[in-house]
């Protein structure tokens, strides 16, 4: 599922987040803010960068948003599953 593709369907987006597109674009704006700031200084393994990352492999944040609330809302244990 690609966040790109259901943006525009209300109830596609608000059954894999439980958010209405106006609250996951807003969420959206703030995770990306803070996802770069995170991913500049540390790698995906939360490793310390021995230099800048300026070509992102991960880079479209409303799909990291989409799949961290989807890996959250599917855990079986209940706790988060932070995985991207």
């Amino acid at each position: 599922m690609y966040y790109d593709k259901i943006r525009h369907r209300h109830s596609q987006v608000l059954a894999a987040t439980g958010l209405t597109p106006a609250e996951f674009d807003a969420l959206l704006i703030t995770f990306k803010y803070h996802w770069d700031e995170y991913y500049s200084h540390f790698t995906l393994e939360g490793k310390m960068r021995q230099r800048i990352s300026y070509n992102s492999v991960v880079s479209d944040s409303g799909q990291n948003v989409l799949h961290i609330g989807i890996s959250e809302d599917q855990s079986p244990s209940g706790t988060p599953c932070y995985s991207v």
